[in-house]
């Protein structure tokens, strides 16, 4: 490093006294031995950080928050001005991962020379609404933009992520892969043309790299879920290292604004041996052998000219008038794009009012979307300082206007400038023509340098001034670069900083704001991610980058889908008798019932927490995606698709209204589902990474699922296809094996027990004789008289009554119920046989419970049933197998047609339990229809033959060759698919819902079949 004493004979000229030039100065009086001398242009200190004064009302120009993430910033700022005494006795700054508390305790030398902690609120002002800025998909951000609107961003924001544009170029490209084209359109594009004055496509992305880096709705939203759910310290992190810059909630403001703190910096620095010429406009710049020489300069007052020698300059001026006053060799194409360099002016008009339309406006800036006005922004400047305002009772308003030099606007006179605000003002709502006290119109040239025109060559005239030695660039207008105050600070420091080590190099100015510690890409303290070999799925989702985008469409999808939905229907649905058996259940505590237990168990303890049947169906409908999005990752990490093929398969599951309308339903079929695709998932994983936890945690996924339904019977075989795959010691496998047998076979014993103490019959459940009555019976129906055979004694009397059914309803016009194939109409239908005959066996003890006479018979009704498939295996094939087998293919809609069955009342169970006020369900729609889901059995059939097509297109082309993996677990898929259709065809009518879990699998597969395909249609167009 130089030593100090050795530059005490040297001087730096610094032009520009705003926040650069005065920073460039106190550094180099407090760490070097130069006599900074600086020359401002005007007649005010701190450039456009300067404070205006107007009849007592003081006017920020452009509005300055004073934070910033660097902590040599912020201290030198506390340095200059300490916070109030009244804000705290400390502020505890933390930062990569350290802490220290600054004292504010001690009271500062002048009382008004302090800072406030002031809060930063900023709002959007459209469609006569406020909106929080930047923008949140909250409820009441979507209640104000409307259904339409807000399903549009959503769409556009997910095209963004999936479909970015690139590469990045211009301002709306960087703004719409960060927003979604629908948002940009309604809140971005508009503000910014009127604030530069081109279309956005003309502006380069820089500018939003540098002014809107790191802000997005996902960052927004992300935000937003830390604010609700951290808690809050009382010492405050007023660096706020961690928040992206538009999403600073708290900052430091000088007492009597911005102009304040330099007019003290400049104070200090003039105290300092410092020495600043006020109204001197530098015009020419000698330069000789590569190094500033001299400067001179003009007394605007005095036309008085200068000539001051120095050893460093530093310049804030702009760079369009640096390089025309450079006197010197300057190739002419650095004068050419130097000349051609834009800039956007400013006009802030200050409107003294006795108040606000609005009332309690706690805002400091507002931005007016509006497109019919021409102001751009509103600052309330008593909210960034009660004290910027002479009289408490009024309100300070200041309206931005963004111009250029050379506008009819900028060149008219005050009156009508101040009359065309006050107008605006009125025309958007905010305030009365009545209620104006005084204004005051200021104009301010090159606020904004422009990232249009010239710009794209920028780089030409910056190794031109990197070349003069002694010549530091630095500030907004110095870099032509659109720096904060804090990022201009920093050019200037590290350029002192660079002076006193003797560094040559400007490269470190230069990247401030590109940027390092500064922004929010942090390297330092970033969780190493695992290689996907060895990653767990938790890991695999959260913390690998090419998941990111997924994880955060995710939690915008379901949310916003989770909001319309319950907008639309705000009661859970039901079936009538399955529904009101689990709450039955539930409400009773019952041991057993119709239905297995499992869910009227989760119900129970649901309650524990609540009883709001939204709850209960959010909590479904998030599982169920849980699950679902588990399962899809899965597949991801092992068998890494193309990018097309994870596009379409995950937008498929995310946005598929089945779900909604399922969970919607207090039914068994959601936890199971998930709990089924759980257990599929875990699978997949045992086959390719097995672990002893994995298979514990296997084992009571798959109890689970067996206490919820019986379906889940057939799990074990899958699972022991599975194990054969999986690559552990035999002894393992069959632990794990026999850790769902053991749990299962203590359920089904459990069950039997109770069954025997209930009817004296041991059986497992009596469903399965019910359900296979009721099966044969859609078989029965349809043998002729002269083909019946002797019906064995026990079950005559039942047969008659079966037959003496068919009979009386043949005629389908007066039964249109018996239209129905392979459906349950016999099981449920009070006048049908098997409940006619079940009551006849109670004659004489009417007080028998429901479920004792359910049970009683299911032993007869199972042999009844066994018989007549026996006898009739044509007919059974015919008539019930094969009508089943083709729904199996296109599985009817069922009661999801509906919405709650098309039943719009509940009940008083149902009432009870989830205490509504009335019985009645209710939806915005006219009626209780579910039009959107009666394109499913298409679909599901359409993507039954893209599964087969595909599968055997994989067999074909030996992908099971190149895909060793994808090859177990097409083994796996297949095995569900061929048990699952022989227990479901044979067992139980089909319908959608209980079919979705093998169709999600095989639709998965069938996404995964198809890339593949794809792919090896690629790769042969490519040879």
């Amino acid at each position: 490093m130089n030593n100090p004493h050795s530059q005490s004979d040297k001087k730096a000229i610094i032009i520009g006294a705003g926040p650069a030039g005065l920073t460039a100065a106190y550094e180099l009086l407090k760490r070097t031995g130069i006599t900074p001398i600086i020359l401002e242009k005007s007649g005010d200190i701190g450039g456009i950080s300067k404070t205006i004064n107007y009849k007592g009302n003081r006017m920020d120009i452009g509005g300055h928050r004073f934070f910033s993430k660097s902590d040599r910033v912020m201290n030198w700022w506390q340095n200059i001005m300490p916070p109030q005494q009244e804000a705290g006795s400390a502020f505890t700054i933390q930062y990569q991962n350290k802490s220290r508390e600054v004292n504010a305790a001690i009271t500062p030398t002048d009382p008004d020379k302090v800072m406030l902690v002031r809060k930063r609120l900023s709002r959007i002002y459209f469609l006569r609404k406020f909106f929080t800025y930047p923008i949140t998909l909250s409820i009441e951000t979507l209640r104000k933009l409307g259904v339409g609107r807000t399903i549009a961003i959503l769409f556009s924001y997910l095209k963004a992520q999936i479909f970015p544009r690139k590469p990045e170029k211009s301002l709306e490209d960087f703004m719409i892969n960060r927003f979604g084209n629908t948002l940009y359109e309604l809140f971005f594009r508009d503000y910014t043309e009127k604030v530069w004055g081109v279309p956005c496509h003309e502006i380069s992305a820089e500018w939003g790299a540098q002014r809107i880096k790191g802000v997005s709705i996902r960052k927004a939203i992300q935000h937003a879920v830390q604010e609700i759910t951290r808690k809050k310290k009382k010492t405050g992190d007023i660096s706020q290292k961690d928040t992206e810059t538009s999403l600073i909630e708290q900052f430091l403001y000088p007492k009597f604004g911005p102009g304040q703190l330099w007019e003290e910096v400049a104070r200090q620095v003039q105290e300092m041996g410092g020495i600043i010429h006020m109204h001197h406009d530098v015009k020419q710049i000698h330069t000789f052998n590569n190094k500033v020489s001299a400067i001179t300069a003009v007394n605007k007052k005095t036309g008085e000219e200068i000539l001051l020698e120095g050893d460093y300059f530093f310049s804030t001026m702009p760079v369009k008038e640096l390089v025309a006053g450079i006197q010197g060799n300057v190739p002419l194409e650095v004068q050419e794009i130097a000349a051609g360099l834009q800039y956007r002016d400013f006009i802030t008009v200050g409107v003294l009012l006795k108040r606000l339309t609005h009332k309690d406006m706690e805002d400091t800036w507002i931005y007016i979307q509006e497109r019919e006005v021409t102001v751009g922004r509103l600052q309330l400047f008593n909210n960034w300082s009660p004290f910027m305002v002479k009289d408490p009772n009024t309100v300070w308003v200041g309206m931005e206007f963004f111009c250029n030099e050379t506008d009819a606007f900028w060149k008219l006179p005050d009156k009508e400038i101040a009359a065309l605000a006050i107008l605006e003002l009125e025309k958007i709502g905010l305030a009365d023509a009545a209620d104006v006290l005084d204004s005051t119109v200021l104009r301010v040239e090159k606020t904004y340098p422009a990232y249009f025109g010239a710009y794209e060559r920028f780089d030409e005239v910056r190794a031109f001034t990197d070349q003069i030695e002694n010549l530091f660039l630095v500030g907004r207008n110095g870099m032509h670069k659109y720096n904060n105050a804090d990022h201009s600070m920093l050019t200037a420091m590290v350029a002192v900083d660079n002076i006193a080590a003797g560094i040559t190099s400007k490269e470190n100015i230069w990247s401030i704001n590109t940027e390092q510690e500064y922004h929010e890409e942090k390297q330092e303290g970033a969780v190493p991610v695992e290689t996907k070999s060895n990653i767990s799925l938790k890991d695999y989702i959260f913390k690998q980058p090419e998941n990111r985008p997924y994880v955060w469409t995710a939690v915008i999808g379901l949310l916003v889908q989770l909001l319309f939905f319950k907008y639309w229907y705000p009661f859970a649905s039901y079936i009538n008798g399955d529904s009101y058996a689990y709450l039955e259940t539930a409400y009773f505590n019952l041991d057993i019932n119709t239905y297995p237990v499992g869910y009227s168990m989760f119900l129970r303890l649901f309650s524990v927490f609540t009883h709001s049947d939204k709850a209960l169906v959010i909590f479904q409908y998030l599982l169920l995606q849980s699950s679902i999005l588990s399962l899809v990752f899965t597949l991801f990490h092992f068998y890494n698709p193309a990018k097309f093929t994870r596009i379409g398969l995950f937008g498929f599951m995310l946005f598929n209204p089945v779900f909604l309308y399922l969970a919607n339903y207090v039914s068994s079929d959601t936890l199971f589902l998930s709990l089924s695709i759980m257990w599929f998932t875990s699978l997949i994983w045992i086959v390719y990474r097995p672990t002893t936890r994995l298979m514990v945690f296997h084992g009571l996924v798959l109890f689970l699922a067996f206490t919820i339904r019986y379906n889940a019977m057939f799990y074990p075989l899958i699972a022991g296809v599975a194990f054969l795959l999986s690559r552990r010691r035999y002894l393992l496998k069959i632990a794990g094996l026999a850790i769902c047998v053991l749990l299962i076979g203590s359920f089904i014993l459990y069950n039997t027990s109770k069954y025997n103490e209930l009817a004296g019959i041991r059986q497992f459940t009596p469903f399965t004789g019910w359900q296979m009555a009721n099966n044969a019976m859609y078989a029965y129906k349809f043998v002729p008289k002269a083909e019946r055979k002797p019906t064995p004694a026990r079950f005559q009397k039942l047969d008659k009554m079966v037959r003496d059914y068919f009979d009386s309803t043949r005629n389908n016009r007066m039964h249109p119920e018996e239209e129905l194939v392979a459906s349950t109409i016999y099981m449920w239908t009070p006048n049908a046989p098997l409940r006619m005959y079940m009551h006849q066996q109670f004659k004489k003890d009417s007080t028998a419970p429901e479920m004792k006479r359910w049970a009683a018979v299911a032993p007869l009704y199972k042999d009844y049933g066994t018989f007549l498939i026996k006898t009739y295996p044509a007919a059974f094939l015919k008539y019930y197998l094969f009508p089943n087998a083709l729904k199996y293919y296109a599985p009817p809609v069922e009661f999801l047609e509906s919405y709650s069955t098309g039943v719009d009342s509940v009940h008083p169970i149902a009432q009870n339990w989830f205490a509504y006020k009335s019985n009645k369900l209710t939806t915005i729609f006219k009626d209780f229809k579910v039009n959107i889901l009666d394109f499913y059995p298409i679909l599901v059939g359409t993507m039954n033959v893209i599964f087969f097509l595909g599968m055997l297109s994989f067999l074909v082309l030996e992908g099971y060759k190149q895909h060793r993996m994808m090859g177990k677990g097409l083994l796996l898929v297949v095995c569900l698919w061929l048990v699952n259709f022989g227990f479901s065809v044979f067992a139980s009518p089909i319908a959608l819902r209980f079919q979705l879990f093998p169709i999600i699998v095989m639709t998965s597969f069938a996404f995964l079949f198809m890339g593949f395909i794809i792919a090896e249609a690629s790769k042969k167009e490519e040879k």
